[in-house]
Formats: structure tokens, sequence, C-alpha cells
């Protein structure tokens, strides 16, 4: 996941990688990370987005387009 993390990532295109069912991805994900497969998705966005704008000169909406987000979906 962290390596397309800047992709749009579908539950489907998500277990196509593992070669799984997306209920087997699900509880798999729910049971290591705690969470869903979409929120462990979008806090991976907000990790990296982060990482960026500590580590980069580029404006915030650049690093957060970067990361998969724009800078609406974080306002909310």
């Amino acid at each position: 996941m962290r390596a397309r993390i800047g992709e749009p990532l579908s539950p489907a295109q998500a277990t196509r990688a593992p070669g799984v069912s997306e209920r087997t991805l699900q509880r798999a994900v729910t049971r290591t990370s705690g969470c869903s497969p979409v929120r462990l998705v979008q806090d991976l966005r907000v990790e990296q987005a982060e990482h960026l704008l500590r580590t980069t000169a580029r404006p915030p909406a650049a690093a957060v387009a970067r990361r998969g987000h724009s800078a609406r979906s974080l306002r909310g």
C-alpha cells in the first residue's frame, strides 16, 4: 500500500496483489492494524503528506496532492 499510496485505490484493486477476497483483506488489515483498509490508506496518506511537509520546500498543496489527497479532502 505504501508503494502506491499516491494512486487512487479501490478495495478490488487492493485485493489483486495479495490475491485474496475483499473480505479476507478487510479482516487481515483490521486484525493487524486495528482499522479498516480505507482508514489505513487514509492514515498512510496523511503520514506521507506530513513527512513531505516537514522534509521538502514544496508548497503544502503540492505535498498533499502528491500523496493522493486534495486540500479540500483534508479540511473535513
